[in-house]
């Protein structure tokens, strides 16, 4: 059977040049490790809690809990290991004591944030004073310094209810200071994927620049991807103020914001954007393109389509989320979700297709940080599918904090698969 292939690119996003292979980073990568495994639920519903981020006290050791609110954090020997510390939208960040052991796993409650605070009057322009207001303070909030980090980044490819890919590693990232909007650099260090070969069907699907768009992403660098220029914003966007929430115990702004339908519009977007109340920092962003009201939205993505083959967007959403630390607002985490109809009459094809891509950043150093050499670097046309395969080592995986479970990635697609269908007969 004759294959086609459908190359997928977040083409609007491609702006910066970035990069592949290791740096030392202040976490040895080979040593001895203790566990802290755990499951975060909602200290009234029992609800799980997904997501949230988990962090070593004093270190920059972190992790993201997983959909259904598991963790496990992996903790070298000779840090110090007493307690950790947990964060979530909504919810008091929470401290715990830490005993770490690889046969435990505790369920640990997260309570709602209550915010005490002055009831707030908005005045017609107040929402937009408050996000300009964190556009001029980006440079006092962020890092003016550059920064080497270590992350686990994860993607995946489903055709209607079946994923078929899953790529994960390990990047080396030079983070370029947040007062350059350019020059952050990406490399692999370690990787491993996997492809269910049963479910190739007439048409493959390759994600080109999952990693710098991860990149891209970090809106405090580039808030112009949002929202154009600071004095466009009334002009592109209404804006609304929501009830406060918190994150990491500081209470913060909700304001919502979509784009004003006009004639010949570009395509813009809406969401959330979160802003600290006390130091007017952008500490987190949840925002869809609108794709489902621009009929050729596809452009902004297809690379390559062939012919007789139709292609409808229904959803391109992105998250990025801040760490508040020693008085500045860090990247840590970044995802992607891009869902598609894919038709053709003529071959009698109809399939929805999603990729869903994530970072999570799990070690940040300020030392001895270093641009990468130009041929180490992941250009942003390199596909991670197929440079991940020079980087596999089975022996890494095991000492290394991840997005929870960590089976091996040979299991990833039916584990996946398996959990659907485990739904679908509940």
């Amino acid at each position: 059977m004759k294959h086609f292939l459908l190359l997928i690119a977040l083409a609007i996003f491609l702006y910066t040049h970035t990069g592949a292979q290791s740096f030392d980073p202040t976490i040895p990568r080979q040593t001895t490790i203790k566990i802290f495994n755990g499951t975060l639920t909602d200290s009234k519903s029992d609800k799980k809690i997904p997501y949230a981020t988990v962090w070593m006290r004093g270190t920059n050791i972190s992790v993201i809990s997983n959909g259904d609110g598991d963790f496990s954090l992996k903790i070298p020997e000779g840090y110090p290991t007493d307690s950790i510390y947990i964060k979530h939208i909504g919810y008091s960040t929470k401290s715990i004591a830490m005993k770490p052991n690889p046969g435990d796993r505790l369920t640990i409650p997260l309570d709602e944030a209550n915010i005490a605070i002055d009831k707030i009057t908005v005045g017609p322009n107040e929402p937009l004073n408050i996000l300009q207001s964190a556009i001029h303070n980006i440079r006092k909030n962020y890092t003016t310094e550059p920064q080497k980090l270590v992350g686990f980044y994860r993607e995946m490819i489903k055709k209607n209810n079946r994923y078929v890919s899953v790529v994960e590693a390990i990047p080396d990232i030079y983070k370029a200071p947040t007062t350059s909007m350019f020059g952050d650099q990406v490399r692999l260090y370690k990787g491993r994927r996997s492809y269910d070969v049963s479910r190739i069907d007439t048409l493959l699907m390759k994600y080109q620049g999952g990693l710098s768009t991860a990149m891209i992403l970090d809106i405090a660098k580039r808030y112009d991807i949002l929202f154009t220029h600071i004095d466009s914003i009334e002009y592109n966007y209404t804006l609304r103020i929501n009830d406060p929430v918190e994150i990491q115990g500081r209470p913060q702004y909700v304001l919502s914001f979509d784009q004003i339908e006009r004639k010949h519009n570009p395509m813009l977007y809406r969401g959330n954007i979160y802003i600290d109340m006390e130091s007017r920092a952008i500490s987190r962003c949840e925002y869809y393109m609108n794709v489902e009201r621009h009929t050729d939205a596809y452009r902004a993505f297809i690379v390559s389509l062939p012919a007789r083959y139709r292609v409808k967007m229904l959803k391109a959403k992105f998250t990025i989320d801040y760490k508040y630390d020693s008085g500045l607002w860090h990247y840590n985490y970044s995802g992607a979700e891009i869902a598609m109809k894919v038709r053709s009459d003529k071959r009698r094809f109809n399939a929805d297709y999603t990729i869903i891509s994530e970072l999570v950043v799990t070690d940040r150093s300020n030392a001895d940080v270093e641009k990468f050499p130009s041929k180490e670097r992941l250009k942003t046309n390199d596909m991670v599918f197929d440079k991940i395969i020079d980087y596999d080592d089975d022996m890494f995986w095991e000492g290394y904090n991840a997005i929870e479970p960590e089976q091996t990635i040979e299991n990833a697609v039916r584990r996946l698969n398996r959990r659907i269908d485990t739904k679908n007969i509940r």
